[in-house]
């Protein structure tokens, strides 16, 4: 469950926010809108939301939550 609250994602690389108002839980998986907030991109089978300031690319990490929803987690930067 997410109940440590909604805080702002900075990016990996610069600490520009990423997405605000993400849910976050003990784990480190986000709860983000991909459709209105940010858009998840891929490059082969790697998925990454990109830094509108730096333009790193925030890769992730996709999992399916216990209740069977999908759910985030920063793993790395590139530039």
């Amino acid at each position: 469950m997410f109940t440590d609250g909604n805080k702002d994602q900075p990016c990996m690389s610069c600490g520009a926010v990423l997405f605000s108002n993400a849910r976050v839980n003990g784990s480190g998986h986000l709860s983000v809108n991909t459709l209105t907030q940010i858009q998840l991109q891929q490059v082969d089978d790697d998925l990454y939301f990109k830094c509108q300031k730096c333009e790193a690319k925030n890769f992730v990490e996709l999992e399916t939550g216990s209740n069977g929803l999908p759910q985030l987690r920063l793993t790395h930067v590139a530039p």
